[in-house]
């Protein structure tokens, strides 16, 4: 039985046509050399026009850094701005990455907890609970993974409010799912009033593009940092390869008829397994406004036994009983924070996810 994987962060569409004849096209004239550190002007010009288009704002192309992918955008920034012994405050649950980022640096990382039942609401009270005199740099997805979530106008101007008030505080944006949504718009960080030159965009192609293995992503960061980001890439990748840049640059200049056929069959899906999940019947969860995730409540199935005997105790116990009998893949709750809950990627082929959703009844119903 071959292995579903409902674990991956990457969706399983191809990169589109258009982008990927965009890089082909590039190579052969000639793209294959050292670019900028900073990346070629005409993706950065493009990342100014995406924001202008999508969310209304302007932003300069001498703010933006072209990265080796989000992650290294992340790492990028972390090591520009934090130093050993730094805080760095994030809900959970959250994408797993920040732990072990955060932790080469080393900084640490503290969680302000939210809940499903009010649908991962950051509730400001507990935002300032979590300030010390050592916090140095506050994290929000937007929209949420694993959560899903897309927090409004009204709840960053919340979040932003407790902030105000440590305006040494970095904010940073993680915005990568921004345009794979189901319920409305996602508003940018760039969107509001940056009074003290401290908020931060980590965005990329991976997600919303399919352009997982193209490994590129961008920095939108205050004057501020800017130089400090910029001298760590030209120390350690100097730059990202210029045909990738020039594809990107043509994914987010067509980004609507890029976008279009991927964000319908993810729809489609979403609504599928949406209703698949409520027929099983013990597993809860939150309806996805955005991402391509369901983080489910799957306690209902711990603590029990495998049909051979063996006790279940763990979200992670539970997903290797899944995978080594079922030949599927979920991505346990634990490493988000979230132990007893489990994400699950919908961002499959239709078929596929159809036979996943019937593996993954047919295993818990084993369970007793």
């Amino acid at each position: 039985m071959k292995t579903i994987s409902m674990a991956s962060g990457a969706a399983c569409f191809s990169t589109a046509e258009i982008v990927r004849r965009a890089a082909i096209n590039a190579i052969q004239q000639g793209y294959t050399s050292y670019g900028p550190t900073e990346g070629l002007p005409v993706l950065r010009e493009a990342i100014v026009q995406r924001y202008q288009n999508v969310n209304n704002v302007q932003v300069s192309p001498d703010r933006i850094l072209i990265t080796a992918g989000v992650k290294q955008a992340l790492f990028n920034l972390f090591r520009a701005v934090l130093r050993p012994g730094d805080e760095v405050i994030a809900p959970v649950a959250n994408w797993s990455g920040f732990y072990a980022l955060i932790s080469e640096v080393p900084a640490k990382l503290i969680m302000v907890p939210t809940l499903p039942v009010d649908n991962y609401t950051i509730h400001p009270t507990k935002l300032a609970a979590a300030i010390t005199s050592k916090t140095c740099l506050f994290i929000l997805c937007n929209p949420g993974n694993p959560r899903g979530r897309i927090y409004s106008e009204a709840d960053i101007k919340r979040i932003l409010s407790i902030l105000k008030e440590h305006p040494e505080i970095i904010v940073l944006r993680d915005e990568i799912y921004d345009l794979v949504t189901f319920t409305g718009r996602v508003p940018s960080l760039l969107e509001f009033h940056d009074e003290h030159e401290r908020f931060v965009i980590v965005n990329g192609f991976s997600k919303a593009f399919a352009m997982s293995g193209w490994r590129i992503g961008y920095l939108i960061v205050p004057e501020k940092y800017y130089q400090t980001c910029f001298k760590f890439q030209e120390t350690t990748i100097s730059g990202v390869s210029p045909f990738t840049q020039v594809a990107a640059a043509v994914a987010l200049q067509n980004y609507q008829e890029v976008l279009e056929p991927m964000q319908k069959i993810l729809t489609e899906n979403r609504a599928f397994i949406c209703s698949k999940l409520r027929e099983m019947g013990n597993i809860r969860f939150n309806e996805p406004e955005a991402t391509y995730y369901i983080f489910a409540d799957l306690n209902a199935y711990l603590h029990k036994k495998t049909p051979d005997g063996k006790w279940l105790d763990s979200s992670i116990a539970l997903c290797q009983y899944l995978q080594e009998k079922y030949a599927l893949e979920l991505l346990a709750g634990d490493y988000f924070g979230a132990p007893g809950f489990a994400r699950i990627s919908f961002a499959l082929e239709p078929a596929h996810l159809h036979e996943a959703l019937e593996r993954l009844h047919t295993g818990l119903r084993a369970l007793s």
